[in-house]
């Protein structure tokens, strides 16, 4: 094993000490302290008033704002008019409306199935998006605003599924690397438009998502990911694998069914659903279909 590879893997591992087992629960992520339920009717009542839809007065969202702040509520109070002002100055209300055809064809996303506590698995195939290509056509903001779409889009749908009786609060996701290129992925033109991607996770849908692992990394990628530390919340745990694939496949299996992922990531399913798939449902995320769906036979 030469330097730069030894060096590779002592990274990984400081990386991954943290396991994956060791993310919060479901349950966790449900439950609250009789202190806690304190600060959250207070939290309520301080910006109830502010709100504009119903789905931000229910428990479930406010204390999204509340967690990410560690329970401060003139903290959390200001993240969240601040989050309010930035979907009025960016119309997040309508963003699902405009014509995103063209970069869901560039940019395409995944759905696994569930992890072992129904929470969705998406899985995003990094190394096939050419985000040089959208930034040298001129569309660097639309890739930003893309990004908006896409999370105001999974936890659109999570609020739906939450309406038709269905236990979930966040999201699993997996980012494969395997066809990574410090070019087109990682130019320099393109590390604005994924710290927009990991900022605007960050300060307006904190705490929605559950896991992030990211597989079959290659080395020049770790260069690229100490330039967007300053991007990367302190709340959610990254989970970084290199090209070990029977080590980052027991990674996901430890939390996720083989019924839930397709072969490539150590599943038996032969294809994933897409989001057109989830939508054309209502955006109503069912747990038992999507491990059913293109199961190897």
């Amino acid at each position: 094993m030469n330097l730069n590879s030894a060096l590779f893997s002592s990274v990984l591992t400081l990386l991954c000490l943290c396991n994956l087992s060791d993310q919060a629960s479901l349950k966790d992520d449900l439950t609250l302290t009789y202190k806690q339920k304190r600060i959250l009717d207070k939290f309520r009542s301080v910006v109830i008033s502010r709100l504009p839809h119903e789905y931000m007065k229910k428990d479930i969202y406010l204390v999204r704002w509340l967690r990410a702040r560690n329970f401060n509520i003139p903290a959390a109070e200001l993240m969240l008019i601040n989050n309010l002002k930035w979907r009025e100055e960016n119309n997040i209300d309508t963003i699902l409306e405009e014509d995103w055809s063209d970069f869901e064809r560039e940019f395409p996303i995944d759905i696994q199935g569930c992890d072992k506590e129904g929470r969705p698995v998406i899985s995003i195939p990094v190394g096939d998006w050419d985000i040089r290509k959208a930034v040298l056509a001129g569309k660097q903001q639309r890739a930003m605003r893309f990004f908006d779409k896409l999370y105001e889009e999974i936890t659109t749908y999570i609020r739906v599924s939450q309406d038709k009786g269905e236990n979930i609060t966040q999201f699993d996701v997996i980012f494969e690397m395997s066809n990574y290129n410090l070019i087109i992925q990682g130019c320099a033109m393109c590390i604005p438009v994924y710290g927009h991607f990991l900022r605007v996770y960050d300060y307006y849908f904190p705490g929605t998502s559950h896991s992030n692992i990211l597989v079959n990394v290659p080395n020049i990628f770790l260069a690229l990911w100490e330039l967007l530390e300053p991007f990367r919340s302190t709340q959610d745990q990254f989970h970084l694998y290199g090209k070990n694939t029977m080590e980052w496949q027991a990674a996901l299996l430890k939390f996720i069914d083989k019924a839930h992922l397709t072969k490539q990531f150590g599943g038996v399913k032969n294809e994933p659903f897409t989001l057109d798939e989830l939508k054309s449902d209502g955006g109503h995320f069912q747990c038992p279909k999507y491990a059913a769906h293109h199961s190897a036979l």
